[in-house]
């Protein structure tokens, strides 16, 4: 006979360096606590019972891999001297219960523990009803085991900053605890979801949505990049102001021929076609485009289409789907051997460090640029002492936004340039107008987006350096 009720229960227990009045500022505040997770885009309070929240989730299938999923459950909230408890009311019967508390650890001055309980019961009168228990089940420890590495992630970095003379071993440690739970959250929520090529999705959408924007429309701009921040406090105009800081380093021709490499879901492209502040005021004769992503790819055909025959605009635009560096198999690609098309320019805005390699990226291009024509990068690369340490060498493998031989330091990126054979290389470091607006701009948007944001903070406190580097192939 089955049990009318049947419940599963876990409990984690964490120890992190961190404040208890720290902890508890975010558990006693609702709107940030539960928008923990950047998959949470809606939260409505009851205005008949405050204590009640109406919560949406949706997977924007990029950044941070939660769900291709998009639900709508109940939550009550009962604040605790110590921490908070919950109440989540999902289908079928499902509920699910929490208690999240924090205390001073009691042999150690300045840590904290950290405890989340959980109860998950179901309302099942037949076998029939166990599969929906075990999907909530899995969904739910699913979201501990997402929750927890941000946890050990803020900790690390707040004992970084706090402490920068911490041991290098308990710093590993902390790193490689936060790698093995990622992975299992990614096992898990991989296992369940339908296999994609396309890694960052449509998330940066959300990026661009503004508070005045009707939240049922998509945002008026796709920028995907991490913005130029020095005059602006807006998502999509620092983007745009990078594109346009990367055009003008590029020293774009007036009706010359063009290829912007990594263009997400096209804004820098329809940016090249429409707008007539970009250098020279006049769109290009020639415009190329490349993505390796197939949603990127469609999307951006469909919205520079759309835009030409909107502007009657008769600019020649040829968009590839590919990797930025030939492989020697893809028959269409702007850098096979037996292409005729040169550039005068070619850009490559906030996307060039993923290439493999860069540096082989960089000889094709220079191969592929015309007579006196130029190459501009909105890219990152480190300070030559910072790649010397231990910290830097350990954090890079874990954060693996990059290629090992990508990781290299800014005198090591004008030598490259110069061996492969540009002239006029010109490297521009613009850190301190980029990551720093970028991270604040990201805890402005939720607590899981706060913990991107730190994760970027982590990897620039590493030495990673944003810069704009150009170079030019000789005059023929």
């Amino acid at each position: 006979m089955w049990s009318l009720y049947p419940t599963r229960s876990l409990s984690l227990h964490k120890r992190i360096s961190c404040s208890t009045s720290d902890v508890l500022a975010v558990l006693h505040d609702p709107d940030q606590m539960l928008r923990l997770s950047p998959l949470v885009f809606s939260v409505v309070q009851d205005p008949s019972d405050t204590s009640w929240y109406t919560i949406s989730e949706r997977l924007p299938q990029g950044l941070l891999g939660v769900w291709d999923t998009q639900t709508t459950f109940r939550c009550r909230l009962t604040r605790l001297s110590d921490g908070v408890g919950s109440e989540v009311h999902a289908g079928a019967g499902t509920r699910l219960k929490s208690e999240m508390t924090v205390k001073d650890a009691e042999d150690a001055e300045g840590i904290v523990v950290f405890s989340e309980k959980l109860v998950v019961q179901v309302s099942s009168q037949g076998p029939e009803m166990l599969n929906t228990f075990r999907s909530c089940t899995t969904k739910m420890t699913s979201l501990v085991y997402l929750v927890f590495p941000f946890v050990i992630l803020i900790g690390a970095t707040y004992a970084g900053y706090r402490f920068p003379g911490i041991n290098d071993n308990l710093y590993i440690l902390i790193c490689t605890l936060a790698l093995l739970l990622l992975a299992a959250s990614s096992w898990i929520r991989m296992s369940s979801r339908p296999a994609s090529s396309d890694p960052y999705g449509l998330f940066h959408l959300a990026l661009n949505k503004l508070p005045e924007d009707d939240p049922d429309s998509p945002p008026a701009t796709e920028w995907l990049n991490m913005g130029y921040w020095k005059d602006t406090t807006v998502f999509p105009e620092a983007c745009k102001a990078l594109a346009m800081k990367l055009f003008a380093a590029g020293n774009c021709k007036r009706g010359g021929r063009i290829l912007d490499v990594g263009h997400g879901t096209g804004e820098s492209l329809i940016l090249l076609l429409t707008d007539a502040s970009v250098p020279p005021p006049s769109p290009p004769s020639y415009l190329a485009g490349i993505t390796s992503m197939d949603l990127h790819h469609r999307r951006s055909r469909d919205r520079v289409h759309r835009h030409q025959a909107a502007q009657q605009n008769t600019v020649q635009v040829k968009l590839y789907k590919g990797d930025a560096v030939f492989d020697g198999v893809v028959q269409e690609h702007p850098f096979h051997p037996s292409s005729s098309k040169t550039f005068d320019t070619i850009l490559a805005l906030d996307c060039a460090y993923h290439f493999n390699t860069r540096r082989t990226f960089l000889e094709q291009s220079f191969g592929q640029l015309a007579s006196g024509g130029s190459i501009a990068l909105a890219d990152i690369c480190f300070s030559s002492s910072s790649l010397s340490t231990l910290r830097t060498k350990l954090t890079l493998p874990i954060l693996r936004l990059m290629p090992k031989h990508n990781q290299i330091s800014t005198e090591e990126y004008i030598v490259q340039m110069r061996e492969i054979g540009y002239i006029d290389v010109v490297l521009e470091d613009i850190t301190p107008d980029v990551f720093p607006g970028f991270v604040t701009f990201l805890k402005s948007r939720g607590w899981g987006w706060w913990v991107f944001g730190t994760v970027i903070s982590w990897y620039a406190s590493a030495g990673a350096r944003f810069v704009i580097v150009s170079g030019k192939r000789p005059m023929l």
